[in-house]
């Protein structure tokens, strides 16, 4: 296998379903529920924020990203790319419940990247926890059954470039760091 063999990895994803019920309800329990705690964990990074221009900046650039990525490109490509799900294809049982239709991008992807990426602009370590959260989810939905690998790629692309557009736009709009505090005076020499 080579490094970029992306079906090779989805067969790989794929082949853990069905080894335990407590490995199908992991995946099923990532695929579902992650993009609540990558949500949270976005809030909570804004809110974190002390000073409340910089919360106003951070907030804006997470919504319009979210809007660009999932709102406005991935529903385009869905239209024009129509890509069948891994479940309508091979004809297995999905772990997790998803509409057949258009794969191409992952709409989970493109969300949950897209919060992480922009959150990379203003909380960086936070923003690669949430990367991680957000492969974490893509993974578990190929190895669900309903999204190829390729689809988790796009999804990634979508929001990777969404959120350099949007920062791109506003970025100049970022509140300052705060001043540093004055240096205390020295001391006065003694005669």
């Amino acid at each position: 296998m080579s490094p970029f063999d992306v079906d090779a990895v989805a067969e790989v994803l794929m082949s853990i379903v069905g080894v335990s019920d407590a490995l199908d309800w992991f995946i099923a329990f990532v695929a579902r529920y992650s993009p609540f705690v990558v949500g949270a964990l976005a809030i909570a990074a804004i809110v974190k924020e002390r000073r409340w221009r910089m919360r106003v900046w951070a907030t804006a650039l997470t919504l319009l990203t979210l809007i660009l990525s999932r709102g406005i490109i991935a529903p385009l490509i869905h239209l024009a790319v129509p890509r069948p799900r891994p479940f309508e294809v091979l004809g297995i049982e999905s772990l997790v419940n998803a509409d057949p239709g258009s794969a191409l991008p992952s709409g989970h992807a493109s969300l949950l990247f897209a919060i992480a990426f922009a959150v990379l602009f203003y909380r960086r370590s936070w923003g690669w926890w949430l990367v991680g959260l957000s492969l974490l989810n893509g993974a578990a939905r190929v190895a669900g059954g309903v999204h190829w690998v390729g689809d988790i790629l796009g999804g990634l692309a979508v929001a990777a470039a969404s959120a350099l557009v949007i920062h791109a736009l506003i970025g100049r709009y970022r509140p300052a760091s705060a001043p540093p505090e004055p240096a205390a005076a020295p001391p006065l020499a003694k005669e």
